[in-house]
């Protein structure tokens, strides 16, 4: 996933009186890239949503919203079965972080490429997840938008 602006370029043609005033672009998407992180992490977790809805298994047999061995695996180790929400062994969510940020651009996505391939495979099996839906998008720019617009009236 990769948050990106060029709203400091708009800011600087729009404002005349801008001019030479350091923007703080890059720490504006560093906050954007984590709040693109935590919407994308709190929207799986706790609701069990895709980008287009709700995550669901192509399973035949099903326990709960997994599949009949994962769900009854997880039932077995205390963990819900009742929505899909990527949480087992934390893995997964400990390598979703924020991997880059430059003056136009922050990258977010998986430090580790073995667990690259299995948020692929989750995607494959349950739908796609690991992006940022319409409103979420919406939000992100609106945090990157207010934190400019702090820096510069500050």
């Amino acid at each position: 996933m990769k948050v990106e602006s060029n709203l400091s370029e708009v800011i600087l043609r729009r404002i005349d009186i801008l001019e030479g005033m350091e923007i703080h672009t890059e720490q504006a998407l560093r906050m954007g890239a984590d709040n693109a992180l935590a919407l994308v992490q709190t929207r799986i977790q706790q609701e069990g949503l895709g980008i287009n809805g709700q995550l669901t298994s192509k399973a035949k047999s099903k326990f709960g919203a997994y599949s009949r061995g994962w769900g009854y695996n997880r039932n077995k180790r205390g963990f819900q079965t009742g929505i899909i929400d990527y949480t087992f062994d934390g893995d997964l969510w400990r390598a979703w972080q924020v991997l880059s940020v430059g003056d136009k651009e922050a990258l977010v996505g998986f430090t580790d490429s073995q667990i690259s391939k299995i948020s692929g495979y989750l995607e494959e099996m349950h739908g796609k997840a690991f992006g940022l839906t319409e409103q979420e998008k919406e939000m992100v720019l609106a945090s990157i938008k207010e934190y400019l617009v702090s820096k510069i009236t500050a």
